[in-house]
């Protein structure tokens, strides 16, 4: 009897050993995915302690997330088949691992943690933003070179193409609670979500992050739309209101923003005028012609995960331009059809309806929870940064995905049958 109070004490303190550890796993989402997957490793090892184990997974893979994500995941793994370059194939696929991982890190959120999630995913954002201040400001340079790339964008962890989409959520998430609940907020409170996210739209237009400014005026829309339901037009004129006032005054007061929106109207100047495409926007967009070239030629399977830099050279080298090779055409829809087909893209556009689906759910069930529109702004999210980059196989961003997607929809885990 002693032996069995051990093993159920050992189990216990194992479970909420493994549930801590993703608590700090939030906080380092904007600032490296090494420590975020050492993190969730622990915690799986600890979990492993907890017994019950199959029946724990056989409950969770009946999710609909799980099972979005592990289909997803699976679609990218099975175009190794007929991949030649399985070495490139191989690279990208345990891009993919995470999400095969899903249904554990589902099992190990604690929903009691809720407030501890966001708090320690803010301390992350701000400690992130304090150093992109000093950085911006010339207090320090965090030990980089002076060629560093991430000392130009003015983030102190990850590179701007990283840190924007995580600030624009973060952004989102401040002006959402701000906007939503504004009855409800005291006068310190409101201060405070005033300053806070003031702070960061700045510091996201200062880091070069293009991308997450498009993705935070395309939340900004939908706050207003979620404010007034029923009043279309005016949510409609105060978005796109504010999605011109905020760029128009950052272009004119923040010289980097200046400079990222006059450098793209050079780089589609070098496009069109100069068969020039070796530049930012300009390998963007060449390289989503190749895709469509590769896709119209592989519509079914696509030419495996580690063939894409192959066939993209293929149809670049018939092409009167001067581009850059590579092996990603910064989109991860076009990544995804032209690696695994029509199959793989219809496994990523599961993601988003699942989501989709299980937000509506929760709007029907309980419209005035306050987790509600985060859920809105995660699927918005990445419906919109995916144009523009592999977003969803990128290091944090992919993680940041998993992480709030099995934080905000626990609640569709039935634990009761374990």
């Amino acid at each position: 009897m002693h032996l069995n109070y051990s093993q159920s004490k050992l189990r216990r303190i194992s479970k909420t050993t493994a549930e801590l550890l993703i608590i700090p796993a939030f906080f380092f989402l904007p600032i490296q995915a090494a420590p975020v997957n050492t993190l969730l490793v622990l915690a799986m090892l600890f979990w492993t302690l907890s017994g019950n184990l199959s029946q724990q997974l056989t409950q969770a893979l009946k999710h609909p997330l799980s099972k979005a994500f592990v289909f997803f995941a699976f679609t990218a793994f099975i175009s190794l088949i007929w991949t030649d370059n399985l070495e490139q194939g191989l690279h990208f696929s345990e891009k993919y691992l995470p999400y095969l991982f899903f249904p554990v890190i589902l099992l190990l959120i604690n929903t009691k943690f809720q407030t501890h999630y966001l708090a320690a995913f803010f301390l992350g954002i701000a400690l992130s933003e304090i150093l992109s201040y000093s950085m911006w400001l010339g207090i320090t340079d965090m030990g980089k070179a002076p060629n560093d790339p991430n000392l130009w964008d003015h983030t102190a962890f990850i590179g701007h193409v990283l840190y924007s989409p995580i600030v624009a959520f973060a952004a989102y998430m401040m002006l959402s609670r701000l906007i939503l609940g504004w009855k409800e907020l005291k006068t310190w409170q409101r201060i405070s979500l005033v300053l806070f996210s003031t702070t960061i739209i700045i510091n996201l237009f200062f880091t070069h992050g293009r991308t997450g400014m498009v993705a935070l005026l395309g939340l900004l829309f939908v706050v207003f739309l979620l404010r007034f339901p029923k009043a279309k037009f005016k949510a409609i004129t105060l978005s796109l209101a504010l999605t011109t006032v905020i760029p128009l005054i950052a272009y004119s007061t923040l010289d980097d923003f200046k400079q990222r929106v006059d450098i793209g109207k050079d780089d589609i100047t070098h496009l069109f005028e100069n068969n020039n495409a070796e530049t930012s926007l300009g390998h963007r967009l060449i390289s989503w012609y190749a895709s469509i070239e590769i896709i119209k030629e592989n519509p079914v399977l696509g030419v495996g995960i580690g063939d894409f830099a192959k066939e993209y050279e293929k149809i670049m080298s018939t092409q009167n331009v001067k581009y850059w090779s590579t092996s990603n055409p910064h989109n991860q829809y076009l990544f995804t059809f032209t690696t695994s087909g029509i199959i793989g893209l219809l496994s990523l556009v599961g993601i988003y309806l699942t989501i989709g689906y299980l937000t509506y759910q929760d709007y029907k069930t309980t419209p005035k929870n306050e987790l509600n529109p985060i859920k809105v702004g995660l699927l918005i999210l990445f419906l919109i940064i995916p144009l523009a980059e592999s977003y969803l196989w990128r290091s944090n961003t992919s993680l940041l995905l998993i992480l709030f997607s099995a934080f905000l929809f626990k609640k569709h885990f039935n634990e009761n049958k374990i």
